[in-house]
C-alpha cells in the first residue's frame, strides 16, 4: 500500500473516530439532561410530600386541641380542596410511572378522605351539643385516619428518596461510561496517529 493511501486511510479513521466520539458525547449529554430533569422532578415532589406530612401532623394536633379546649378549628375539612387534595389532583404525581408511588397514592386516599369528612362530622356533632359522640368519632375514626394518612405519606416520601438515589446513581453511571468511552476513542485515535507517524518516518529512513 502506498504511503499516501496509508496516511489518507489513517486520517479518515481518526476523523471517523472523532465524529463517533462527538456523536456519542452529544447523545450522552442529552440523556444526562433528561435524567437530571427527572431527578429535579422527583426531588420537587418529595419536598412537597414532606410538606404534606408536616401539615397533616399539624392538622391532627389542631383538631385534637380544638376538641380538648373547646376552640374553633381552622383546618381544612374538604379532602379535595385541602393542601394535599389540590396537590394530588394538580401535580404530576398521579402520572408518575412507578408502581409503588401509585400504590401509596391509592392507599392515602381513603384515610385522608376519612380524616377530613369525619372530622367535619365530629365538629358538627360538637356544634349540636353531642359532645360525647363527637369525642368518640374523633378518637375512633378521625385521629386514627389521620395517623394512617401520615404513615402512607411518609412512605411516599421514602419512595421518592429511593427513586432520587436510583436516578442519581444512574446519572453517575452514564457520566462514567461516557468518560471511559471518550478515553478509549482518544487512545485509538492516538494509536492511529502514531502508526501514521511511524510509517512516514520509517519510509523516509
Amino acid at each position: 500500500m502506498k504511503l499516501r493511501h496509508k496516511i489518507t486511510g489513517g486520517l479518515l479513521c481518526v476523523f471517523l473516530l472523532s465524529v463517533f466520539m462527538g456523536a456519542y458525547s452529544l447523545f450522552a449529554v442529552l440523556r444526562i439532561n433528561n435524567m437530571k430533569s427527572e431527578l429535579n422532578l422527583i426531588t420537587e415532589l418529595n419536598d412537597q410530600v414532606k410538606g404534606h406530612v408536616i401539615a397533616h401532623h399539624n392538622w391532627r394536633y389542631n383538631i385534637f386541641f380544638a376538641f380538648t379546649y373547646g376552640e374553633e378549628f381552622a383546618g381544612g375539612l374538604d379532602p379535595d380542596t385541602c393542601g394535599y387534595g389540590l396537590w394530588y389532583h394538580g401535580s404530576y404525581a398521579r402520572q408518575f410511572e412507578d408502581v409503588r408511588v401509585s400504590e401509596l397514592l391509592r392507599a392515602i386516599d381513603q384515610p385522608h378522605r376519612d380524616m377530613h369528612v369525619q372530622g367535619a362530622a365530629a365538629l358538627q356533632l360538637r356544634a349540636e351539643g353531642r359532645i360525647e359522640e363527637a369525642q368518640q368519632l374523633l378518637q375512633d375514626v378521625v385521629l386514627p385516619a389521620g395517623a394512617d394518612a401520615i404513615v402512607y405519606l411518609t412512605a411516599l416520601s421514602y419512595r421518592f428518596d429511593e427513586l432520587r438515589m436510583v436516578q442519581s446513581d444512574a446519572i453517575d453511571v452514564v457520566v462514567q461510561r461516557t468518560i471511559i468511552f471518550n478515553i478509549i476513542i482518544s487512545a485509538a485515535s492516538l494509536l492511529v496517529f502514531v502508526v501514521i507517524y511511524c510509517s512516514v518516518t520509517f519510509k523516509r529512513l
